[in-house]
């Protein structure tokens, strides 16, 4: 069996969650300083310094994305037609490749078949 444990959360008055000596209506300076005493300083200077290094480094990383996406368009704008220069010339080739395939088949096709008798090697005269 399980043990089920209810937590009981009790009902706060506004007045007692502030610090003693915050909960009067007049705020002098005696008070101030005794609040600001029982601050853990430490504490509030390592929170500080996190949200701080936090900030800067989603700043640097959004200004790099930012900058990143403008040189990327640069770069597209100024490639665009050497881009198009590159697709001409591989669709050149491409019928320069089939031309020359098809010249390849024809004199296959238009020379005589040689044997391997009929074929004398330049070392066989010496």
């Amino acid at each position: 069996m399980k043990m089920l444990e209810t937590i009981h959360i009790l009902p706060v008055r506004a007045e007692s969650a502030a610090p003693a000596p915050l909960r009067g209506k007049k705020l002098d300076q005696r008070a101030v300083l005794q609040v600001v005493r029982k601050v853990d300083w430490k504490k509030a200077g390592l929170i500080a310094g996190g949200v701080t290094v936090v900030c800067a480094a989603a700043g640097t990383a959004s200004r790099y994305k930012f900058y990143q996406g403008i040189v990327a368009r640069e770069l597209k704008k100024q490639l665009a037609p050497l881009n198009d220069k590159l697709d001409a010339l591989q669709a050149e080739n491409r019928m320069l490749r089939a031309e020359l395939e098809k010249k390849q088949t024809e004199a296959e096709d238009t020379l005589p078949l040689l044997s391997t008798t009929t074929l004398i090697s330049p070392i066989s005269r010496l």
